[in-house]
């Protein structure tokens, strides 16, 4: 993995570009494309991995607990898309800050409601994929107990 680098920016340079700086889009790009890759070749493991403990197919309209796992997950995923962006750009940011990098007319300042407006909905997007399945589980529990509560009371 340490060769590696050497090896890519070496490749960068020789490839017509006048500074390496140039080539992190590519190289992020590259990441994405690997990874999506990775995720391909192991999507079959993830799955069974996400999946554990349920049953073999699914079968719709699905349990209360499968539906509020569901909620949880298109939430999560949609905050975790729509500020995945932000998040690379202010980790970019903060890099190049911490490492001395250039960064041309930028001013001192930070923009500190922009940092957090980008992390703290990365950040419960995360919380709410991880914790989906739970979470789920636990309120269709609570609903079945309320809903056994209520006929009781009939």
């Amino acid at each position: 993995m340490t060769s590696l680098v050497p090896f890519a920016m070496t490749t960068v340079s020789s490839s017509g570009l006048s500074n390496p700086q140039e080539a992190f889009p590519f190289f992020i790009i590259g990441g994405f494309i690997a990874s999506s890759g990775l995720v391909w070749a192991f999507a079959p493991t993830l799955a069974r991995l996400i999946t554990r403990g349920t049953g073999e197919g699914l079968v719709l309209p699905g349990s209360l607990r499968d539906w509020y796992s569901i909620g949880f997950v298109v939430i999560g995923l949609y905050h975790v898309s729509e500020r995945f962006g932000g998040v690379i750009t202010w980790f970019h940011f903060f890099l190049k800050r911490t490492s001395g990098g250039h960064l041309g007319d930028v001013p001192e300042q930070i923009d500190w409601y922009g940092v957090t407006g980008a992390f703290i909905p990365f950040a419960i997007g995360i919380v709410l994929l991880l914790n989906a399945r739970r979470w789920g589980c636990a309120l269709a529990k609570k609903h079945e107990h309320a809903q056994q509560e209520l006929e009781s009371l009939q």
